[in-house]
Order: structure tokens, then sequence, then C-alpha cells
């Protein structure tokens, strides 16, 4: 659902929950599918199901409790990207720490670059990875971000006077309640 006046994602839309889904499989399968190919052992695969799950605890920890999206009615988190996952932790308030700015880029790089020795042996697999996690990171920064309720996050891209539309609309709402 999108605010009518602003354009923020007021709560993200089942087809782009989906599309963010699918979009964030490939590139893991494609590595999935390189290494059970051409690693001498399953630790490599081990390590890097393993990274992705540490990773994806890290986040949950740390940045989703204090989101909007996370705080909204119901048991189940209604992120656009972390769908569906029961809410562990307490929600929380002001912004998420400040470590997440340079750990999140750091992360993606990591899952990135993982996993490119085994992909180097079929080019095919390789393309495929590297456009997949480029259309996911562009999607993200072109249509999440620049919509997101979570204005203190250090990757939101909404405008200032967007932000202060959406408060101004919200401190309204408020006073006639």
């Amino acid at each position: 659902m999108i605010c009518k006046q602003t354009g923020l994602l007021l709560k993200p839309s089942y087809l782009r929950k989906i599309y963010y889904k699918i979009m964030t499989a490939i590139p893991v399968l494609v590595s999935i599918v390189a290494m059970v190919r051409y690693a001498d052992s399953n630790c490599w695969l081990i390590g890097y199901i393993g990274y992705l799950l540490v990773h994806f605890n890290i986040l949950y920890a740390s940045k989703c409790p204090h989101c909007p999206y996370y705080k909204m009615a119901g048991k189940l988190h209604s992120c656009f990207m972390i769908w569906l996952t029961p809410k562990i932790y307490k929600p929380r308030s002001g912004p998420a720490p400040k470590f997440l700015k340079y750990y999140v880029p750091f992360a993606i790089l990591l899952m990135t670059f993982y996993p490119v020795y085994w992909l180097r042996y079929e080019w095919e697999l390789l393309v495929v990875h590297l456009l997949a996690i480029a259309v996911l990171l562009i999607s993200i920064m072109l249509q999440e971000c620049t919509r997101c309720l979570y204005f203190k996050c250090p990757n939101n891209r909404v405008r200032e006077s967007i932000q202060k539309r959406y408060r101004d609309k919200q401190a309204i709402e408020e006073f006639v309640e």
C-alpha cells in the first residue's frame, strides 16, 4: 500500500515481497550450484550457508526491531525483504546501530565474492550471479530506500521534504483520533 500524498510505502505488497525473494534466491542458488559442482569439500558450502544465516540473524536482531514495518500489528514481520518471519525481538525506538552503515555493504560484498572462486569455472553462472545481485541492489535503492518509512535507517534515501510532509500528515491523523 502506498501513501497517496507522499508516495511512501505504508505496507509492502505481496507481489513486491515475492519479487525480492526471487531476486535474493537467484544468486544464492547459483552460488550453491557452483559450490556443489566444483568445491573439493562440502565445508565450503556449509560455511557459505552458515555465513548467510549469521548475516540474516545480525540484521534481524540489530536493524529490524527499530523499523516501523517491524512494529506493525501482527506476530509476523511484514517487510519487503523479510516477511513471514516471527517477531522474536521486542520493537525498539530510535535509530539502528551505527555499525550497520558499514556492516551491510561489507556483508553484501562478502556474499557476492565468496562464491566467485567456484563460479569462475562456469562464466554463465558468474554472469547470472553478478547480474542478479546488481538488479537486486539497484531495485532496493530505487524502489525501497527512496520510499521507506524508516527515516532513521542509514540506507534511507527519502527526501527531507517528503519526510516532513509524512510526519505532518501523521501528526494531523493522531490529533483527529
